[in-house]
């Protein structure tokens, strides 16, 4: 599978993004969904991928490596835990050949732009950079090259995030800033991060996106508890497989 398309970092997506977000769980589904989900028996989980940063007291990013695989392993836990309800089994990333594992290298990149898309263009509609149609009409695709990964899966689940944490001293800042805007009567809504994590439902033989979840909710998965409040929320809106 050759990758010749342009890879739009879900980072970069996350900062145009609404600074302060409260609860929002919203689902995007392609428009046969209901027929192609029954016949799906079993799902193959793609290890999750999930970026954190730390934003320092001048603004500086940098990259957190140690909290991102922290998130990925509690939210593979999480997962784990409510397998059945899935109808998951995972993907052994450590066990793919050469060819395999270029697959699902190029794959991941390629849910990254995707995602990415969607994201940006399906969701919030009082947005410049939304575009209807592609609502109405949901359909997307990884490609059919994504059976390779697993002849035998019938789909594939896929879980892509982005934080973005304050430190100390940027909080501390902060609420600095804060006290001076009431100071003077300026209101100030700090930017204390973003959050951006979505799951898809890929159709094994074709590579469709079938159902596409994107919560901007600021669950610290860092914490086991939070990635399972994360993993139960998904479940509220994943649909039932098999029927």
């Amino acid at each position: 599978m050759k990758l010749s398309r342009i890879v739009i970092p879900i980072a970069a997506l996350a900062l145009l993004l609404p600074a302060q977000v409260r609860a929002s769980e919203l689902v995007r589904t392609h428009p046969d969904l209901a027929s192609k989900i029954r016949g799906i028996q079993n799902v193959l989980l793609l290890p999750p991928r999930i970026s954190m940063v730390e934003i320092g007291a001048g603004g500086t990013p940098e990259k957190m490596e140690d909290w991102g695989m922290a998130a990925q392993q509690n939210v593979l836990q999480a997962m784990e835990a409510r397998a059945a309800t899935f109808h998951l089994t995972q993907l052994d990333e450590q066990n793919l050949d050469k060819a395999a594992r270029d697959n699902y290298d190029e794959t991941q990149l390629l849910y990254e732009a995707v995602g990415g898309s969607i994201s940006l263009h399906t969701f919030d509609d009082n947005r410049p950079w939304y575009f209807p149609e592609k609502a109405r009409e949901f359909v997307y695709s990884l490609g059919s090259e994504i059976q390779q990964l697993a002849p035998p899966a019938d789909a594939f689940l896929l879980v892509k995030g982005f934080d973005q944490r304050a430190s100390g001293g940027r909080k501390a800042l902060q609420a600095g800033t804060m006290l001076i805007g009431v100071a003077l009567g300026v209101f100030i809504v700090p930017r204390s991060g973003a959050n951006l994590t979505t799951v898809a439902l890929v159709e094994a033989k074709t590579g469709t996106i079938l159902w596409f979840y994107r919560t901007l909710y600021p669950y610290d998965l860092r914490e086991a508890t939070e990635a399972s409040l994360f993993v139960e929320d998904v479940l509220k809106e994943f649909p039932t497989i098999g029927k």
